[in-house]
């Protein structure tokens, strides 16, 4: 008796997990979404704040532009080192400094499809001198993505940099922002 009770039993919790399981909503990340996903993460090198840029998922990109976006009263753009790793097939063009009320943009192409992952871009900064502790977002905005005509979801995981009390610094990869 005790055997069927315990035999019913465990039916009937495997039955409803079964059920639940098979009605659980599906929970799609960006990689599985997007066309092309960026993703940013960094730390200190050389008393300079450094930002990569990694092309995580590309399903083929023809143009990219994108605008750098950080905190300028804390952060000063230093440069950007192209690694040509992803994107490679690509011309680059860069407005290699801040221009007043343009910002600094990065382009890739046009050109003929690319389909290339790894890193895009290094990015250095200054932190200010005196600089306050907080947090101070690093991101890019993407102004237009073609895959030859057509246009492409992207989504990029920006920058957090942590300035602490004692001077150090930490950088935190953001979740998504779609465009």
């Amino acid at each position: 008796m005790k055997t069927k009770f315990v035999t019913t039993t465990l039916s009937v919790i495997i039955c409803a997990l079964l059920c639940f399981t098979a009605f659980a909503p599906v929970v799609a990340c960006a990689e599985d979404q997007n066309d092309l996903v960026l993703i940013m993460s960094g730390g200190m090198m050389d008393d300079k704040v450094y930002v990569d840029v990694d092309v995580r998922v590309n399903r083929g990109v023809g143009t990219l532009k994108l605008l750098l976006d950080y905190d300028t009263n804390v952060l000063s753009y230093s440069r950007a080192l192209n690694t040509s790793e992803a994107l490679k097939s690509l011309a680059y063009t860069t407005t290699g400094k801040e221009v007043d009320a343009d910002g600094i943009r990065y382009l890739y192409g046009p050109g003929k499809t690319d389909t290339s992952t790894g890193r895009l871009l290094r990015l250095y900064f200054n932190v200010a001198d005196g600089a306050k502790a907080g947090t101070y977002k690093i991101g890019l905005t993407v102004e237009g993505a073609l895959d030859g005509t057509k246009d492409i979801d992207v989504a990029v995981y920006g920058a957090r940099v942590e300035l602490k009390d004692d001077n150090t610094v930490t950088i935190v990869t953001e979740t998504p922002v779609e465009t």
